[in-house]
């Protein structure tokens, strides 16, 4: 029987994390890449640090929900959820849906906004 001690299982999760960090920061880089031109690195690694820990927040958890909450802060502003000018997401975030739902909520109003 294979057992797993609770330090490897931790050791995992931060390698995962890193890597999806890693990943995060590769895709902000190709989908936006006027917005991150001459960020350095370390500031855009913070800014997805941070960005999932504000995720985590609002019960945005998988990490496609995640991603779409890192774009958001790409486009709207490190603060979107909190800004005067972008309230509405603000309220979705905070509401009682699930965080996959919140997303598309805040997906199709930043579109409907659009038109």
């Amino acid at each position: 029987m294979l057992v797993i001690e609770q330090q490897q299982i931790d050791v995992m999760s931060a390698y995962m994390l890193k890597q999806f960090e890693n990943r995060m920061m590769i895709h902000l880089l190709a989908a936006f890449p006027q917005q991150t031109q001459g960020m350095p690195e370390s500031a855009l690694r913070a800014m997805v640090q941070g960005g999932m820990q504000r995720a985590a927040q609002y019960k945005v958890e998988f990490e496609d929900d995640i991603k779409r909450y890192l774009e958001l802060m790409v486009v709207h502003g490190g603060s979107f959820d909190t800004d005067p000018r972008t309230t509405w997401a603000g309220r979705i975030l905070r509401s009682d849906l699930h965080g996959s739902l919140k997303m598309d909520r805040i997906e199709e109003y930043a579109q409907y906004l659009e038109k």
